[in-house]
């Protein structure tokens, strides 16, 4: 076995262990309700599911997987109502008026990383990508950048395709590398790190397809999608509930799997189901790759087949539960807190630090973004990307509410150090009339207390789960100026500010203590209030 190998089984067993010391990663999911019919019992939570791979369900205290190849298996998943359905296989395993519990373990996860590189090897890309042919694209549809972009592709094994929100990467670069590959009848792997950002990402690909005209079983989309996803797309899920009959349709799983072209899954996915799928695939794309861990990502190292990350790393990095000071302890640990951007440095054994030189993968920068106005896209540049980033020329809109005057007597909750009862005044001023929008705030406990006044628990994120989410209107609340999440001077919460701001589809507002953020200067919250327009409630 090579070094390689027995560094990322080290990885996952020290995280493993790390996560078991430390009852991290471990949560009950609280259920409202339950029915029990027909083998599916149907349960309403009081909780979304970051995934639904690691569940483990216990009845009366005896622990069963939930996956395909198990007794019980996620038959749906409803995210809007918070609605999760399990489809029990064998008859005996009853739960109606027995205890049980539902459970989230990222262990689970974890683990499955440890078998994979137990039995796999892996290297770099080295393979050449399919040459590209003029008429295998569109080239009217694509912009100078994003044509060279998509000659890269098609020019090396390991390629970063960069760009910010509106620069073309799923719609016009992703989107026409895979047509490319589709009329040359080969085989594409689609993969992303989370359920979330899968389905955004086929949801821009079949729309495309659906214009062209092409069938959309060219693409199948492995694992559990949800409910909404798999009734809008039934044609591509790997199974769909059948509603009438109550049973499951598979339509010949393993005929489904070898006829399409695109198998489009999680990271998860992959590492847990690449033995069995037994397919072999001509050309590998990840989005969102600077969301990904690297640990997992090494797993796509695995067929020596060209691979393409396309993402932001000027956005979040992955979420990972060991803290700083334990990652100086246990240096392997760091496979799960870095991003796929560093899979050359990790794979020819560099220093996993620092500024990112790339020597064997190949960037294409998209310098130029649709979603901003020059106004909103300067700003990004001067303080976050530092690439010549243009918008168009329509300016972005961007308003300011300033709520320090604000009367809170009728607000519900006690001022903290951590939430701001004035913004929530000003929140809720700026929902009332608004169809499509979306409130963000770095603060757990701001969330908490808006959702507790009256603000849709549906409606309100933190930064890190807005991540997936995009909005006609986006309502900011920064609550106040902290070094970990709202200080620009801190190259971390500069990123995530970043992902707050690109959920933006239309408008942005802040409602903040308008003088406060003024004081600040230059930071980046205080650059773009500068740039706003007071927001005035319309007749």
């Amino acid at each position: 076995m090579y070094l390689v190998e027995e560094t990322l089984i080290q990885s996952a067993q020290t995280y493993f262990e790390y996560l078991e010391q430390n009852g991290l990663g471990v949560e009950e999911i609280k259920i409202l309700s339950y029915a029990f019919e027909d083998h599916q019992l149907t349960l309403a939570l009081n909780q979304k599911l970051f995934s639904t791979d690691n569940l483990v369900f216990f009845l009366e205290d005896k622990e069963y997987a939930i996956g395909e190849e198990e007794e019980i298996s996620v038959s749906s998943y409803d995210e809007k109502n918070l609605v999760l359905q399990l489809y029990f296989k064998n008859a005996s395993l009853n739960p109606k008026n027995k205890p049980f519990r539902l459970v989230s373990d990222l262990k689970f996860l974890v683990k499955n990383v440890e078998v994979f590189f137990n039995e796999q090897k892996i290297a770099l890309p080295s393979a050449s990508p399919l040459p590209l042919s003029e008429e295998g694209i569109l080239r009217d549809e694509l912009s100078e950048e994003q044509y060279r972009a998509i000659q890269t592709i098609f020019s090396h094994p390991l390629v970063y395709i960069w760009g910010a929100p509106g620069s073309g990467k799923t719609q016009r670069v992703l989107f026409q590398a895979i047509l490319h590959l589709l009329k040359q009848g080969k085989k594409i792997a689609l993969l992303a790190p989370t359920n979330n950002a899968l389905e955004q990402a086929l949801k821009t690909l079949i729309a495309k397809l659906d214009e062209l005209h092409l069938d959309r079983s060219l693409i199948l989309r492995l694992g559990v999608p949800t409910l909404e996803f798999s009734q809008i797309y039934p044609e591509i899920c790997e199974s769909v509930k059948n509603r009438e009959s109550n049973l499951f349709n598979f339509s010949n799983p393993r005929e489904r799997i070898k006829e399409a072209q695109v198998l489009a899954m999680t990271l998860d996915g992959f590492i847990k189901r690449y033995k069995e799928l037994g397919v072999s695939f001509d050309h590998c794309f990840l989005d969102e790759c600077a969301f990904a861990p690297l640990v997992k990502v090494c797993a796509l190292c695995v067929m020596d087949t060209p691979l393409t990350l396309l993402g932001d790393h000027k956005q979040l990095m992955p979420v990972c539960e060991m803290k700083p000071k334990d990652l100086q302890i246990h240096p392997e640990g760091k496979l799960w807190n870095l991003s796929a951007l560093f899979l050359e440095h990790f794979l020819q054994g560099k220093a996993l630090e620092g500024k990112l030189d790339f020597e064997v993968t190949k960037l294409a920068t998209l310098r130029h973004t649709h979603r901003y106005g020059n106004n909103l896209a300067s700003i990004l540049n001067h303080y976050i990307y530092h690439n010549g980033l243009r918008g168009r020329e329509e300016r972005s809109e961007i308003y300011y509410l300033d709520c320090s005057s604000f009367d809170t007597s009728h607000i519900r909750g006690e001022p903290k150090s951590n939430n701001n009862l004035a913004e929530i005044v000003g929140v809720k001023k700026i929902i009332e009339g608004l169809s499509d929008w979306g409130v963000i705030t770095p603060f757990v406990q701001q969330r908490k207390d808006m959702i507790y006044n009256g603000i849709p628990y549906d409606r309100v994120f933190t930064i890190h789960g807005s991540q997936g989410q995009e909005f006609e209107n986006v309502i900011f609340s920064p609550v106040l100026l902290h070094y970990h999440l709202t200080d620009s001077h801190n190259p971390q919460a500069l990123k995530a500010l970043n992902v707050a701001i690109s959920r933006v589809k239309k408008r942005l507002f802040i409602v903040c203590d308008y003088g406060y953020w003024m004081r600040e200067g230059d930071q980046f919250l205080s650059a773009i209030l500068r740039e706003a327009k007071e927001w005035k409630k319309p007749l």
